[in-house]
C-alpha cells in the first residue's frame, strides 16, 4: 500500500529530530546570551534542509519570533545563519 501524503507532512527521520534538538540548544544559547530587544545571529555549520528549517520556524514562531534562514554562499550547504527578531 502507498504512503499517504498526509502521513509525510509532519514526518522527521531520527537524525532530523536530532539535528533540531541541536540547533534548538544552539539557537537558545545564543538568544539568552544576546538578545537585547533587537536580532540575533546565529551561525550554523552547514544550512538545514527544507523540513528542519520547517521544524524550526514552526517552533520559533509559535514561541512569538520571526526567524530567517540566510546563507552567504552560493552553495547552500555551506555555512549559513539564521537571525531570529
Amino acid at each position: 500500500m502507498a504512503v499517504q501524503k498526509s502521513e509525510l507532512q509532519d514526518f522527521l527521520t531520527e537524525k532530523e529530530k536530532a539535528e533540531i534538538t541541536a540547533l534548538e540548544k544552539r539557537i537558545d544559547h545564543a538568544l539568552r546570551e544576546q538578545y537585547a530587544g533587537n536580532q540575533v545571529w546565529v551561525t550554523l555549520s552547514e544550512y538545514p534542509s527544507m523540513r528542519v528549517k520547517k521544524e524550526l520556524t514552526r517552533r520559533y514562531t509559535d514561541a512569538g519570533w520571526t526567524i530567517n534562514f540566510r546563507s552567504d554562499q552560493s552553495d547552500q550547504r555551506d555555512c549559513s545563519s539564521v537571525v531570529l527578531e
